[in-house]
């Protein structure tokens, strides 16, 4: 099945350079990275593993995103700066 590129960097680099709204995908594309890692972050780990992905792995994958996104803009990030009450995410994460 042919597609727009054939790896997932491909594709995001086809997503950020051929946008037809040009340079709002990219505050797009990083919003929407930061909106899931809070959601993963606030729904903790489950007490039960059926993924192949760990969990754990996931949750670390999420706090090294939003610690990369607040060491890039400081506080606060893109999309915690349209919320109404903005989620504070504390993380351990080395950078």
């Amino acid at each position: 099945m042919p597609g727009i590129a054939e790896t997932n960097q491909e594709l995001i680099k086809h997503l950020l350079n051929n946008a037809p709204t040009g340079a709002l995908s990219e505050i797009f594309i990083i919003s929407a990275i930061e909106a899931y890692s809070i959601s993963v972050l606030e729904a903790g780990i489950p007490d039960e593993e059926n993924t192949i992905i760990s969990m754990e792995a996931w949750n670390h994958t999420a706090a090294w995103m939003l610690q990369q996104f607040k060491a890039q803009w400081g506080e606060p990030v893109p999309a915690t700066a349209a919320m109404e009450k903005p989620v504070e995410v504390e993380t351990d994460v080395d950078k």
